[in-house]
């Protein structure tokens, strides 16, 4: 097998528990071991090419990881389980996934100076601040490469413009973007 910008043959062979989706292969030519993605791979065999399926098959989230544990409790014809399912399909093909984690959503504290629009990535969905908690968007919009709003300045650019709001969020000062950051002492 081969990788893009690597010399020699490479040997699969672990999962190096670093992203989801990654995947460990013994270099011959350097002697050691490398980290890589099924996107960086550029010439392989066919049982090179099972194994990396096989992987990607076992390496997949459980739905709870994209949309929390109360996805259980939706219908199978809710359209976030169509979602689950077409994020699947393209973490297989390519190897990454993009689709984030589901966590626990911080609120700003009464007073926080913030933009007219504030959102994040929760899992699989966009959510946004409405003053006083966080709520899905409906619709759900669809994000530039996982990471901008469409039309905003930050997809033209190719990258947010944070700063710290407070000690537990950044928030892009042109789109509204926010990042969970940080914490108290007193959570520790």
């Amino acid at each position: 097998m081969k990788l893009e910008g690597s010399e020699g043959r490479l040997f699969l062979g672990y999962n190096p528990h670093v992203l989801r989706g990654c995947m460990g292969a013994w270099s011959e030519r350097h002697g050691y071991y490398v980290t890589f993605t099924k996107d960086e791979v550029t010439d392989a065999s066919e049982l090179a090419r099972a194994w990396i399926a096989g992987f990607l098959s076992g390496n997949e989230p459980d739905p709870e990881e994209m949309f929390g544990d109360r996805i259980y409790l939706l219908d199978v014809d809710d359209p976030k389980w169509q979602r689950w399912h077409e994020a699947l399909a393209d973490f297989r093909e390519s190897g990454v996934w993009t689709w984030g984690r589901w966590i626990t959503l911080t609120p700003f504290p009464e007073g926080t100076s913030l933009p007219d629009f504030v959102w994040t990535r929760r899992g699989g969905e966009v959510w946004t601040w409405s003053g006083d908690r966080w709520a899905a968007a409906d619709p759900q919009p669809e994000l530039v490469e996982a990471e901008f709003l469409p039309g905003s300045v930050c997809a033209d650019r190719g990258e947010h413009n944070d700063s710290m709001t407070d000690p537990h969020h950044d928030v892009c000062i042109d789109c509204g973007r926010t990042s969970e950051v940080g914490f108290d002492e007193e959570d520790v």
